[in-house]
């Protein structure tokens, strides 16, 4: 198992602990239509290890995630592990609005 598919797992794992809605592993994520590596009813997850000791995001695979993920009226979500086993989740600042949002609706949260 390649270290982007143990991330993958990982991620898989999260979904399924915290709840998220029908989360499912992409085949050939990447390889194909470039849909994600997670998907699950409202959001997609591109994930990505680097054999660094920095967890950087390219503009490149930040807006690739958007556009598929928005086509599926999904929030797009990157994450990211280094070497040193850091691993980091990133989205854009309307995207994390959203994520707000959301939570504040359907789980009746208060969170301002």
């Amino acid at each position: 198992m390649t270290r982007d598919e143990k991330l993958e797992h990982e991620v898989l794992k999260m979904c399924l602990r915290v709840g998220l809605g029908n989360p499912q592993k992409t085949k050939a994520s990447g390889q194909t239509r470039g849909d994600g590596d997670i998907t699950t009813d409202n959001f997609m997850f591109e994930c990505k290890y680097k054999s660094t000791k920095s967890l950087s995001l390219s503009l490149k695979d930040i807006d690739k995630a958007a556009f598929q993920a928005l086509k599926q009226n999904k929030i797009p979500v990157m994450v990211r592990e280094n070497e040193e086993g850091s691993i980091m989740v990133s989205m854009k600042m309307s995207d994390w609005e959203r994520l707000l949002s959301i939570l504040e609706q359907t789980k009746g949260l208060d969170l301002f």
